[in-house]
């Protein structure tokens, strides 16, 4: 059975595709209602923010970051889709 996806403002446009992309209190709505029993998200803000601050510091001179870098993994369980990143309200 295809999972339906939300239409409407719990939705974002992806704009390298056609298809609309539930945001993350969609993508929870949908895992309170069953349709997975686990979701991983990977932070893509902090993804970016901290690579504007290591391209600044090697361009200061500084040595380059470890890599990989580590920008945190949100992990949302039946058990914690209240809590979980986007869970809450």
């Amino acid at each position: 059975m295809p999972v339906p996806i939300p239409a409407g403002p719990s939705c974002t446009f992806c704009k390298s595709c056609s298809n609309r992309v539930p945001s993350a209190q969609a993508l929870v709505e949908l895992l309170k209602g069953g349709y997975s029993l686990g979701q991983v998200g990977q932070r893509p803000f902090d993804m970016g923010y901290k690579a504007i601050y290591f391209l600044k510091d090697i361009k200061d001179g500084k040595k380059p970051p470890a890599d990989p870098t580590y920008t945190g993994l949100d992990v949302c369980t039946p058990k914690n889709a209240d809590t979980c990143v986007g869970g809450g309200s």
